[in-house]
């Protein structure tokens, strides 16, 4: 074994090179990926309608409210709150709509249709909050994980290492 404290010497900052740190990846902008996050949420809402009015058709169901709210709940998860927020509203409207198309006698909005649009609204504000903050954990888990694991390998190569020129060799690794 050898003696860390023998002969001090400075410690050269691990990785210094004079070569240039490779550039990494251009990220598309945060505007270009919300703007994609509320085109599917639109999507799944229409996809929702779609399915909705086949089952109707097919097997003379109304439409259900809960369908809609699935697509809410799923956007939360996947997406976050603001495009849930919009396929809240989407759906609200689009199944307000239908409810209007399907019986023009009654043209009036009922406080049902309010109703439906706040616990839309609701859901989505949870779902995606929380869906957000389990994102935003799991991330921070993993960045400490992958913290842990270069410390502890850091720590082997060093008890490891035979020569004072084996830990600095390993160190700038």
């Amino acid at each position: 074994m050898f003696d860390l404290f023998a002969n001090p010497r400075p410690i050269e900052r691990v990785g210094s090179d004079t070569r240039a740190a490779p550039r990494p990846a251009a990220k598309a902008p945060r505007a270009m990926l919300e703007a994609v996050d509320y085109a599917i949420a639109a999507g799944a809402v229409l996809a929702t309608a779609m399915v909705s009015e086949v089952l109707h058709q097919l097997m003379d169901l109304h439409w259900p409210a809960i369908v809609f709210l699935g697509t809410v709940v799923g956007v939360g998860i996947l997406l976050g709150t603001r495009p849930a927020l919009l396929s809240a509203v989407l759906s609200a409207a689009l199944y307000s709509m239908h409810l209007t198309l399907s019986h023009p006698d009654d043209m009036k909005i009922e406080a049902e249709d309010y109703v439906t649009l706040v616990a839309f609204v609701l859901v989505a504000v949870v779902t995606g909050s929380l869906a957000g903050r389990a994102r935003e954990a799991a991330m921070s888990a993993r960045a400490r994980a992958d913290q842990v694991e270069a410390l502890f390998a850091s720590s082997r190569a060093l008890l490891t290492a035979d020569q004072e020129h084996d830990v600095y060799a390993r160190l700038s690794d």
